[in-house]
């Protein structure tokens, strides 16, 4: 397992595995689960606007607000292990 931390701290490029969704809001949570941010999900940052991040999910590019990608808890993907 890589480097856990929230969402909003990859990297351009980075890809990670989402651990775990803590959005205390239960329509807002079946909304994430419905686009594919659930734990187990593989995302990618794709880019960084101000207050958005671009992610990519699931080949979809969707924008999230950065202070909702804070509750999101990601593993990120160990380099090493790539080469």
């Amino acid at each position: 397992m890589g480097e856990t931390l929230n969402l909003s701290e990859l990297m351009v490029g980075e890809q990670a595995t989402i651990l775990a969704v803590a959005v205390p809001d239960k329509k807002l949570l079946s909304r994430f689960l419905g686009i594919g941010l659930s734990p187990g999900s593989k995302v990618k940052l794709y880019e960084r606007l101000p207050g958005q991040l671009v992610l990519e999910v699931e080949g979809r590019k969707i924008a999230l607000d950065s202070f909702i990608a804070d509750k999101i808890l990601v593993s990120k993907e160990d380099r090493k292990k790539a080469d």
